[in-house]
């Protein structure tokens, strides 16, 4: 849905697009890459980490399969997400319940350390 919109607009404004210099750094396009890699892993592993504060065992590539699975599903982190999560959750046998929880407990916690830093 979301390339629809994107390719919706650059159809549209293809002139512009064309016209524009584009300049790339390849050293940050790799680095902002291995960034957003980094941070999908580190926010998996925590969510594991609180899930299983729930006493729910979940090995990390499932967690992680799990989350960004459902990330995908919701662009922009609207109410898909939450649906995604649930319902991959539900396939571990976790708890509609925990798994929102732990999914409202591991976003405010993201919050926090963006906002301390």
């Amino acid at each position: 849905m979301v390339v629809y919109y994107v390719a919706r607009q650059i159809w549209g404004n293809w002139d512009q697009v064309k016209q524009f210099e584009w300049q790339f750094d390849i050293v940050y396009l790799l680095l902002s890459l291995i960034c957003a890699m980094i941070s999908l892993v580190v926010f998996s592993a925590a969510w594991v980490k609180v899930i299983s504060a729930f006493g729910h065992i979940l090995s990390q590539p499932s967690g992680f399969r799990i989350l960004n699975l459902s990330i995908l599903a919701g662009t922009s982190r609207k109410i898909w997400q939450v649906f995604g999560m649930l319902y991959y959750a539900k396939q571990k046998n976790i708890p509609e319940e925990q798994a929102a929880a732990s999914l409202s407990y591991t976003n405010c916690l993201r919050s926090a350390s963006l906002l301390s830093g």
